[in-house]
């Protein structure tokens, strides 16, 4: 039997702050990302829930906030359980492994959205794994500085 690959890769904007908490030994971030598709009136929403495990969560938490552009790629998890009341019930939810800025950093350290990644050197960096997240460069923003 062939094993099957589960990569999900998907940008948008969280829909809330993340939730911080202990779980054991790690650290564990949940949240919901909004992922819009379309345009005028066939535009729609998905609310993906997401979770972060360990020091990437810790990091996500501080640096990330509700309505932040955030590239995520993980695995595509499923839960399924019983309410009290006896329903079933189930949910999709993304168990993100890396994560990027999607929005730039202001001169005031706030987040601005310029529907791109964060720099053009940093834009494939990966945060959580050691490093903090902090811009060092921004775009020029002279064209004609750029060799292409």
């Amino acid at each position: 039997m062939s094993k099957d690959l589960n990569n999900f890769t998907c940008s948008g904007r969280l829909g809330r702050d993340l939730d911080l908490k202990q779980v054991g030994e790690h650290q564990l971030a949940t949240g919901v990302l909004a992922i819009s598709d379309g345009y005028g009136d066939r535009e729609e929403t998905i609310w993906l829930p997401i979770e972060i495990w360990g020091k990437r969560a810790e990091t996500a938490a501080q640096y990330l906030a509700k309505g932040s552009r955030v590239g995520l790629s993980g695995k595509l998890g499923f839960e399924q359980w019983e309410t009290q009341a006896g329903d079933k019930r189930s949910k999709h939810k993304l168990k993100v492994s890396d994560w990027i800025f999607l929005d730039a950093k202001t001169s005031d350290n706030q987040r601005q959205d310029t529907g791109g990644p964060t720099t053009t050197r940093n834009a494939h960096e990966r945060h959580g794994e050691g490093r903090t997240p902090e811009v060092a460069d921004v775009a020029p923003e002279d064209d004609d500085d750029i060799p292409f």
